[in-house]
């Protein structure tokens, strides 16, 4: 299976709208950044799967949009190297494996793709202020990874998603 980050070459309104919601909603002024990306886990019983993988997204126009999105295999993109923030990955899946599916033209039309899902990487960026990586990942994840409430969590939905956690 090859891992693939899809994100905007725009500004991404959705981040934005996170962002201001875990600041002056929920008071949360440890946030650095935050970005989001599409995961597409491609399956291929290729020898070269990351070859094959590169050759399919260059003519899978309904899949990825070369003009508004960009494309990176394997590798989360410009994860930041700070000692002064901590950067967490939150890989995001619908709980029901037939929602993570993903049936397109070019996906029946390839011999070399075997299946493909889908899923979102939000990728957040926090300052420090003294927390070792432990106190880190608990706060980020009680905070703002999963909803429990309406003053806390905001981007996974633990009824209908699955979700884990992993430090960039």
């Amino acid at each position: 299976m090859v891992r693939v980050y899809v994100g905007l070459q725009q500004t991404d309104l959705h981040c934005i709208s996170a962002s201001e919601a875990f600041r002056n909603a929920l008071h949360l002024t440890d946030l650095a950044q935050l970005r989001r990306y599409r995961l597409l886990n491609i399956v291929t019983d290729s020898s070269d799967p990351v070859g094959t993988v590169e050759r399919y997204l260059s003519g899978a126009f309904d899949l990825v949009n070369p003009n508004k999105e960009t494309v990176s295999i394997e590798t989360i993109p410009d994860c930041p190297v700070d000692p002064e923030r901590a950067t967490f990955g939150v890989e995001v899946l619908n709980q029901l494996p037939s929602f993570r599916s993903i049936d397109v033209a070019s996906l029946r039309a390839s011999n070399d793709i075997e299946s493909i899902s889908s899923g979102l990487v939000w990728v957040i960026t926090v300052r420090r202020n003294g927390r070792t990586d432990a106190q880190l990942l608990h706060d980020v994840e009680t905070q703002y990874v999963v909803s429990q409430s309406r003053t806390a969590g905001l981007l996974v939905n633990p009824l209908f998603e699955t979700y884990r956690i992993f430090r960039l």
